[in-house]
Parts: structure tokens; sequence; C-alpha cells
């Protein structure tokens, strides 16, 4: 049992908004406190720099007493590829460079700064793989060990959205997961990875034609269901296919929904 002191931090990290939500529970009841913060967008890269920078001083202005950090990435810091399975990688050691090799196959050598994890393996199976700027990674441990806090998790916004809703979804279909500036879409059949996508967009209002580009790119049969996350607070958009919202988030002043701060234990 966890000592009430030491419930979790949540965070949301995104290039223009950075959300902490602190969980108390002790001899008082419980409660909670969010504090939801508007970095400006950084105009030079790393594009995680001001967003980092704002957690920091957010958390040495009110430390707390939370011993662990649970965050979620915006998909603008996390690159995806879907790695192949193959039988002749006989360890893990294999297994990493191969998915490093998918990634500086599709991104270059910039792969190389980069730290590789691979989501839900399954043998015989393709993979989904996310890539996150190493140097991220260390900003975030050392905002958090500034006020002697611990990361339990860090999470990219599409694994832990998918993760949430895979009982709701089929075996096939499209997984698109809208945030501000950024569609990430990845497609499955009979329960294998096969293609995904993580790409600009510019507006809400250029939501449903991104959509309808991403699932032709994707090769998404005629009658495949699509399935729709918006963390932006904004419309679900029309398309000729049926589209199926699996959660909103709450109105701009409103609270946020568990899509983006609620990260499995």
């Amino acid at each position: 049992m966890s000592l009430p002191w030491r419930d979790p931090l949540n965070v949301w990290l995104a290039p223009g908004e950075v959300t902490v939500l602190r969980r108390h529970f002790g001899f008082r009841g419980f409660g909670e406190q969010m504090r939801v913060l508007r970095p400006e967008p950084a105009l030079q890269p790393p594009a995680w720099r001001n967003a980092v920078d704002t957690l920091a001083r957010s958390l040495e202005s009110s430390p707390g007493r939370s011993g662990r950090a649970r965050i979620v990435l915006s998909n603008h810091f996390v690159r995806y590829v879907v790695a192949r399975w193959r039988e002749d990688l006989q360890s893990a050691s294999e297994r990493q460079a191969f998915v490093h090799h998918c990634f500086r196959q599709t991104y270059g050598h910039a792969a190389d700064e980069w730290t590789l994890r691979e989501a839900g393996e399954d043998h015989g199976k393709p993979s989904l793989a996310c890539a996150i700027d190493a140097a991220l990674l260390d900003a975030l441990r050392d905002a958090l060990k500034r006020v002697h806090m611990r990361m339990a998790s860090v999470q990219p916004l599409f694994m832990v959205a998918f993760n949430r809703h895979r009982r709701a979804i089929g075996d096939s279909g499209c997984f698109f997961v809208y945030e501000k500036g950024r569609l990430c879409s990845a497609c499955f059949n009979e329960s294998e990875w096969r293609s995904v996508s993580n790409t600009r967009v510019e507006g809400p209002e250029q939501l449903a034609a991104a959509m309808e580009r991403e699932m032709v790119l994707h090769g998404l049969a005629a009658d495949a269901p699509a399935y729709l996350c918006l963390v932006d607070d904004c419309e679900p958009p029309s398309l000729e296919r049926p589209v199926q919202v699996l959660e909103r988030r709450a109105s701009e002043g409103g609270e946020l929904g568990e899509l983006v701060l609620g990260v499995p234990a």
C-alpha cells in the first residue's frame, strides 16, 4: 500500500500546453489540484524545450509532496514505426538493434539520439515502436530531480489512448488521435499493426480532409471501421465513411479527460 504523500503526479506535456494534476489522499480525505499552463511554442529546436522549462518552473514554485510523476507526451514529441516480426532475431538486444534500424531507415541518423521502445510486441506479429528524444527524457528527469521526484512512467499519447479504448475496438480498422496541430493514426488488420502515421494538421477545419487522406495512405478497406479520439476541443469531422468518436476533450476551461492525464499504472 502506498502512503498518502506518495500519490503520483500526472503531467500532460504538449508544445503549447502543460497540465499538472496533483491528487492527494490522506487522513482528511481525497483532493486534487490542477494547473494548466500555456508555454510559448519553441521557435528553435528542440520543440519540447519551452514545455519542459514551464513544467520545471511549475514544480519548483509548488513542489508538493508527490514522490512519483506519470507523464503523457504529446505526439508532437514522439515518432513511430511499425517493425515487422523476424524469426532470426534471437535476443532482446538483436530486436532492439533491428527496431533502431527501422527508425534510421525512416528518419535518418537523427534516430541515433532517440530512446526507442516497442509497444505490446506479440510473438510472430509486427509491433508498434515509438521513439523519444533522449535529451527530452534527461530534461524531464532533471526537472523532477530538482524537486526530489522521480518518473513513474513516460508514455506517448497515441499509446495511452489506444490502450484505454482497446476493448471498444475490433480486430481491424484505423485508430486516430487528434490534438492541436497533429493527427496520429495507425492501421491494424486481424490484430496486427500494418502502418502508422504522425502528421501535422494546421487546424481542426482541415481534420476531415487529413483523415480521408490518411485512410487512403493506410490502404484502409472500404468496410473497415475508423475510430477517433479528440484531444483538442473541436467538433468531430464530417466524413463520407462513419467514424466512431471514442472520446472528446472537455470544453475550454473545463476539466481534462483521462485521455490526457490518465496513465495506466
